[in-house]
C-alpha cells in the first residue's frame, strides 16, 4: 500500500485516483489467492497443495480488506450520488461537468470492488455475497451509462434493476426461502410497474404513451411469470397493472370529450357486457369454477 501511494504521488495522480488504485490492489492480491486456489486444487502432489494453502486466505482477506476500504474512501470522498439518483428519478437535471472525476471514481471502485465479491461468492459458495457483488456491478454499469453515455431516461435503470431483484427472488424460490423470495419480488415489481406507471401519468413527461406501453409489457411478463412459477401474486399483480395502465390513459382523452358521448358509450358497453354475460352464463359458471381449481394449487 505504501509503495502504492507512493507511486501514484509521483505520477501526479488526482486523489480520486486513489480508491482506484486501492481496488485495483485489493483484486489482484484477491486474484492471485484465488488462482492459487484453483492451482491446489488440480495440483496431484500434497506440498503443493499445502504449500498453496499457506498463501490463499491472506491474499483473499487482504484482497477483500483493501477492496472494502476502496469503497468507504470512494462514497466518503465523492458525490452525493444518492441525491444524484433521486434527481434522475423524478426527471430533474443533472450534469456531470464538475464532478466527473469523483463519479468515474466510484464507478471503477464498484466494478473492480463487485468483481473481487463475485469471484469470493463463487469460490466461497456464499449466495447473499454474489447477489451484493452482480448489485455493485449493475451500479457500475448505471453510473457509466447515465452520466457518460448520457443516457437520461429513468427506464435504462429500471427495467435491468426489476429483472435483477426478480431474478434473484426466482433464485431464493428455488433455494426454499419462500419468505425472502416473496419480498424480492415484491420490490422488483415495485420497481418494474412503478417507475413506469409514475412515468405514464398524464403530465408527468412530454410522451407518456412508450411508458404506458412498457408498463403494459412489463404486467403481461409479469402474468407470464407467474404462471411459469406457478404463484397467484404475479397473475393478480400483472391484471391489475394492465387495468391501471388502461385506466390511466383513458383519463384525459374522457376529460377532453363529450361528456354525454363518454355516458352514452359507457352505457351501451355496460349493457353489451351484461347481454353477454347473460348468454354465457353457463359456461362462465364452468370456466371460473375450473380457473379457481387450478389457482388453488398455486403458492
Amino acid at each position: 500500500m505504501v509503495a502504492l501511494f507512493q507511486a501514484l504521488a509521483w505520477a501526479g495522480v488526482e486523489p480520486t485516483g486513489y480508491p482506484i488504485g486501492l481496488a485495483l490492489l485489493g483484486l489482484g492480491y484477491g486474484l492471485v489467492g484465488y488462482g492459487l486456489w484453483g492451482a491446489a486444487r488440480l495440483a496431484p502432489a500434497e506440498g503443493v497443495q499445502r504449500r498453496a494453502r499457506v498463501w490463499i486466505r491472506p491474499l483473499e482477506g487482504l484482497g477483500l480488506v483493501l477492496c472494502t476500504l476502496a469503497l468507504i474512501l470512494a462514497f466518503g470522498t465523492g458525490p452525493d450520488v444518492a441525491g444524484l439518483v433521486v434527481r434522475t428519478a423524478l426527471g430533474r437535471p443533472v450534469t456531470v461537468a464538475d464532478y466527473a472525476p469523483q463519479v468515474r471514481m466510484i464507478m471503477w471502485v464498484l466494478a473492480l470492488g463487485g468483481l473481487l465479491y463475485l469471484a469470493t461468492a463463487f469460490v466461497r459458495r456464499r449466495r447473499l455475497l454474489g447477489y451484493a457483488a452482480v448489485a455493485l456491478l449493475l451500479a457500475a454499469w448505471a453510473l457509466w451509462w447515465r452520466f457518460f453515455v448520457a443516457m437520461a431516461q429513468f427506464q435504462w435503470y429500471a427495467i435491468p434493476a426489476g429483472l435483477y431483484l426478480l431474478a434473484i427472488g426466482w433464485l431464493e424460490w428455488r433455494a426454499g426461502n419462500k419468505a425472502l423470495s416473496r419480498w424480492v419480488d415484491r420490490a422488483g415489481i415495485v420497481v418494474w410497474l412503478g417507475s413506469a406507471w409514475g412515468q405514464s401519468l398524464p403530465g408527468v413527461t412530454a410522451r407518456s404513451w412508450p411508458f404506458a406501453l412498457i408498463m403494459g409489457v412489463e404486467a403481461l411478463l409479469l402474468v407470464w411469470w407467474g404462471s411459469a412459477r406457478r404463484q397467484r401474486q404475479f397473475l393478480y399483480v400483472g391484471v391489475v397493472g394492465v387495468v391501471v395502465d388502461a385506466v390511466t390513459q383513458s383519463i384525459e382523452p374522457l376529460l377532453t370529450a363529450n361528456r354525454w358521448i363518454v355516458f352514452g358509450v359507457a352505457g351501451l358497453l355496460l349493457v353489451g357486457v351484461a347481454v353477454l354475460i347473460e348468454l354465457q352464463l353457463d359456461k362462465i359458471r364452468k370456466l371460473s369454477a375450473e380457473v379457481r381449481a387450478r389457482l388453488d394449487e398455486w403458492e
